[in-house]
Order: C-alpha cells, then sequence, then structure tokens
C-alpha cells in the first residue's frame, strides 16, 4: 500500500504539474488574443485538427480524460465506481448528439463524439455509426445504468416532442446518480461531490438562459426544485443581466466557497507533508482515500466549463 500511495502522490504531482491553474484561467480572461497561443501549448498533441469553438471544447475534455485514466488505476472498486459515474458525463453527451443525429436528422460529426478510451461506455465502437434508437439500445446493455437513464430521457422526448426535454431529463437522471454513488464515502469526499453539482446545476441554468435562450420560468420548472438547489442564489443566476454577473453570482455562492476551499492540495508535497499527515497518520496506514483523486478531478473539471465559457464568449 505504501508503494502505491507514493507512486500515487508522484503521479497526482505529475498531473498538476501540467494542469490547468486559475491564474492561467485569469490570465486568458483578461487577454482573449491569446487563447489560441494558450490551447496549442496547454493541449500539444491534443489540439484539434480543425478550429473552432465546439472543437476546443472537445479537445479540453479528450485531454482531461486521458489524465483521469492515469489516475483510475489506483483506486479501490468503491472509488473507481464514483470515478467512472463521474466519467460517464462524457457518455452522456454522446447520446445527446446521437438523439440529434438519429431523431432529428442532423449532421454530426464523427470528431465530436467521445469513445475509444478505456473508462467510456463507448470502448470500441464510435457512437456516429448507430443507425437507430434499437441498435443504440442494445449496445447500452453493457452498461445498465446509463441504459435506464438514457429510456427514461428518450420517454420524456417522444412524450414532449422537444429535444429540451430529453437533455434536461438526462441531466437530472445523471446528477442524481453520481449523487447516490458519492454516498458510501467518506465525509469530505460525499461533500465535494454535493458541492460539484450544485455548482453543475447553476452552470446549467446558466447556460440554458444565455445560451440556449430557454424561458425563465421554464429553467425554474425544471431545475429550481432540485433538492442541492439554493433558490436565492438560483434566482439570481436567472436574473442575471450578463454572462460575466452570472458566473460571479455563482463563485459568490456558499457552495462555490466551500467547494474552492476544498482545493489547499499542493500535490508536489511528498510523504512527510500534507498528504502524509492528512491522509495516512490520522487515518491509519491501510487507508487509501479518493479525496486527493476526487478534488483533483473536480478542480480541473471546473476550471474547463470556464475555460469554455472564456473560449465561447471570446471567439466568435
Amino acid at each position: 500500500m505504501i508503494f502505491d500511495y507514493t507512486a500515487a502522490c508522484g503521479l497526482l504531482g505529475g498531473l498538476r504539474r501540467g494542469s490547468l491553474k486559475e491564474e492561467m484561467i485569469e490570465k486568458i480572461k483578461k487577454d482573449g488574443s491569446s487563447i489560441k497561443e494558450f490551447l496549442k501549448s496547454y493541449l500539444e498533441e491534443d489540439y484539434p485538427p480543425q478550429e473552432g469553438n465546439e472543437y476546443f471544447e472537445r479537445a479540453l475534455y479528450i485531454s482531461f480524460i486521458k489524465k483521469i485514466g492515469k489516475l483510475l488505476k489506483f483506486l479501490g472498486s468503491e472509488a473507481e465506481e464514483v470515478v467512472k459515474t463521474l466519467l460517464y458525463e462524457f457518455d452522456i453527451l454522446n447520446l445527446k448528439l446521437l438523439i440529434r443525429k438519429i431523431e432529428l436528422k442532423r449532421e454530426v460529426g464523427v470528431e465530436m463524439f467521445y469513445w475509444g478510451g478505456p473508462y467510456l461506455t463507448f470502448k470500441d465502437k464510435c457512437p456516429s455509426s448507430f443507425k437507430d434508437i434499437d441498435e443504440l439500445q442494445h449496445y447500452l446493455r453493457r452498461a445498465p445504468l446509463l441504459r435506464k437513464i438514457f429510456l427514461k430521457s428518450f420517454d420524456d422526448f417522444k412524450f414532449h416532442k422537444e429535444i429540451f426535454y430529453f437533455d434536461i431529463r438526462l441531466d437530472k437522471e445523471y446528477f442524481s446518480l453520481l449523487r447516490k454513488k458519492s454516498f458510501g464515502l467518506e465525509r469530505d469526499a460525499s461533500q465535494l461531490v454535493d458541492y460539484f453539482i450544485t455548482i453543475k446545476l447553476l452552470i446549467y441554468a446558466l447556460r440554458l438562459k444565455f445560451f440556449q435562450g430557454r424561458d425563465l420560468r421554464e429553467i425554474r420548472t425544471n431545475l429550481g426544485s432540485l433538492p442541492l438547489i439554493n433558490d436565492n442564489v438560483f434566482s439570481q443566476v436567472l436574473n442575471a443581466s450578463s454572462l460575466e454577473e452570472a458566473l460571479s453570482v455563482i463563485e459568490k455562492s456558499s457552495s462555490f466557497l466551500k467547494f474552492k476551499a476544498k482545493f489547499p492540495l499542493n500535490f508536489e508535497e511528498g510523504m512527510e507533508g500534507f498528504f502524509y499527515h492528512h491522509f495516512l497518520r490520522r487515518r491509519g496506514i491501510n487507508f487509501f482515500s479518493i479525496y486527493p483523486y476526487l478534488s483533483f478531478y473536480l478542480n480541473q473539471r471546473y476550471f474547463i466549463e470556464k475555460m469554455v465559457f472564456i473560449i465561447n464568449d471570446r471567439l466568435t
């Protein structure tokens, strides 16, 4: 265990040195002209062959998935399940693209899907090859939880005859599954997931308002009743006059501040530093915490989300 733990700390340190950091995001936010130059340096071989906001977003996530795949081999079964469930987010994105391709007959390029990675549901088959819903349902039997979420969402789509209801049911079911998976974790880790889901829901409301132009009553009806939503913060996001104002509301919320406070970790410290005292000495030599992994995952996931907003705001 001590060997595995040392290797894990070393890997986290290495990943953090090449990860997104708050000062990077703030610099790009102030100088939008440097975005493409930064992306070329940060993404390296993952820089997309075709430039465009959607391609940049996907490339950021592809790079992220590769890094997380390296971390997964260190996790125990319970913790591994939580991180795999976090990665379902990219399968969810695939399903959103597929429903548009199959049911709405929209053109969706092969390069927009997430597949081929060892921890993705679509490991061995590009999602763009599916011709109909029956074929997709059959393939999803290998991922029963994802299939269940998909079928519920597809029923909503058939009932309402609008893609919005497929998307929002898919996301709500996914967040519910993620929260259930985190219940068995240590308290710090479980709280971290709750804060993350709350922030994601607020960002989702922001996307619906500013990027999709959805009616405010519609957003409130579909998201406002969820258990982790703070009604006051939610209302402020919906009433914000600009994207910048809405983001500021989210970043001043108690959930975000508590979420951010969970990331004081210095991943370069050795066994004699914070990691040793907090995760080994306090809990025993055989305890292997998911918390450092989870905090790294969610920290980077949030920064990518913020980076995507900057790209969409500055690059046209």
